[in-house]
């Protein structure tokens, strides 16, 4: 099975990546380009466990994009990247790390705008056996912290907000769900990652929100603090191994009757997995009860991460 997200990129080089602006250069003598849209937008399905958008890199229009905000930089598959060239980089994943090729994309366009980043080139065929067409590419922190993100699985949408000037006061973007909305702050973690306190029963966890995880994972310190076992214990079956970025294999449990809620917002029930994933460790969460809150538990509401305002709100 693949691992819970496409891969978290945690190598010093990306956190230079975040504080950049987006856009294209212009040319010597060509016309002032128009100021950039307040908001971005399009359209976003999910495709099995996945939320994929369109995006587009020169002389290829519809490459199929994973949004993933736990990504610390945006994956492109080898089909699509420069022949050669490029850096050595360490990859983060769920199971483990593995040295890979970072790569320039000078013109990664995304809702008519044009964006210039430097991607990891990994082999994404494994990830198309879920989905219904193969995975092009994964649009990571790179594109999507530059905005305020509003992930609105049940519309479908998009929404890439821009964020207010240097020096400017912070603010919350305006959404359409506003009424309904509930926010918590955004706890301390590397570079453009979220990480909020999330319930789990009765008990409060950080937990990494993580829109390329197609399920929710709790570690075993907060498995055990729910009383749950991997012995003897029927709301507790194994479930196979998580697959890491080169083949590694952690094991895995499923329970069932597991709540959770953000914010005070009830999420969608379901099984999680339980395991003591690797991409716990860089957080300096794999001693102490953790969450990963996967795409599962997501998509009955709709969300923005706004790094405005360093929260994180769910629709009711």
């Amino acid at each position: 099975m693949p691992m819970p997200s496409l891969f978290r990129a945690l190598a010093a080089p990306l956190l230079t990546l975040l504080g950049g602006a987006g856009g294209p250069a212009s040319a010597p003598g060509a016309p002032a380009p128009r100021a950039p849209a307040a908001v971005l937008e399009l359209p976003m399905a999910m495709d099995g466990p996945y939320p994929v958008v369109l995006v587009a890199l020169p002389g290829r229009d519809s490459l199929r994009f994973v949004v993933d905000a736990a990504a610390g930089a945006s994956v492109v598959a080898p089909k699509h990247a420069p022949a050669s060239g490029g850096v050595a980089t360490n990859v983060v994943g769920a199971a483990g790390s593995a040295p890979m090729r970072m790569v320039p994309l000078d013109s990664l366009v995304v809702a008519g705008r044009a964006f210039s980043v430097r991607a990891v080139v990994q082999d994404l065929a494994r990830f198309g056996t879920l989905s219904s067409r193969p995975i092009d590419g994964v649009l990571g922190q790179d594109v999507l912290a530059r905005f305020d993100v509003e992930f609105d699985l049940p519309g479908g949408r998009l929404r890439l907000h821009a964020r207010a000037e240097d020096g400017a006061p912070p603010r919350r973007p305006e959404v359409a769900w506003a009424a309904g909305m509930r926010c918590i702050p955004l706890r301390r973690a590397p570079a453009a990652f979220a990480v909020v306190d999330v319930q789990v029963g009765d008990s409060i966890v950080p937990g990494i929100w993580d829109t390329g995880a197609a399920n929710t994972y709790l570690n075993w310190p907060a498995a055990r603090a729910m009383g749950l076992s991997a012995e003897n214990d029927p709301r507790v079956r194994a479930s196979g191994s998580a697959s890491g970025l080169e083949g590694q294999k952690v094991a895995r449990h499923a329970a069932t009757g597991v709540t959770l809620a953000v914010a005070g917002t009830p999420l969608a029930a379901g099984d999680v997995r339980l395991s003591d994933l690797p991409v716990f460790r860089p957080f300096g969460l794999d001693g102490r009860p953790a969450v990963l809150l996967g795409v599962d538990r997501m998509r009955d509401h709709p969300w923005l991460l706004s790094y405005s305002t360093r929260e994180l709100c769910v629709g009711g």
